[in-house]
């Protein structure tokens, strides 16, 4: 087979391409004009994003630069006053205290007993207040 046949994978590309009706979709190809000139646009874009530029070493140096001068800036922020601790906590609480509410609410107002549902709806509570407790941290 010479080196510049097509492969499998193009060969059924192909196929697909021209709905298995090859001679048809080849005799089509070879004499529509309309079609042969957007199959060259294609292969015209297809060439120029083909080729990819490397980033300058300028680039590099300060994307590089501005991530240091953002971590800089983040260990210079001041820590959180023990009022906004208190508050973060007290908020994640309440996010708790109000998941574990709805659910075991949600669980008695439906078929299920409350004794199958405290546990799980415990631990999801649990999980949510330490995400608002986590996410508002740095606010």
């Amino acid at each position: 087979m010479p080196t510049d046949c097509l492969d499998s994978d193009s060969l059924v590309s192909i196929g697909l391409a021209f709905n298995w009706d090859c001679s048809g979709g080849l005799a089509h190809l070879s004499s529509c004009g309309t079609c042969r000139d957007a199959l060259q646009d294609l292969e015209r874009v297809h060439g120029a994003l083909a080729h990819r530029a490397e980033p300058g070493r300028d680039l590099v140096d300060a994307v590089g630069a501005a991530i240091d001068a953002q971590r800089q800036l983040e260990r210079q922020s001041p820590a959180p006053l023990p009022e906004e601790r208190t508050y973060t906590l007290a908020v994640g609480v309440v996010a708790a205290l109000a998941c574990f509410v709805i659910l075991v609410g949600q669980a008695s107002a439906s078929a299920q007993t409350v004794q199958t549902v405290w546990l799980p709806a415990a631990v999801l509570s649990v999980a949510m207040g330490a995400g608002v407790v986590w996410r508002s941290r740095r606010v």
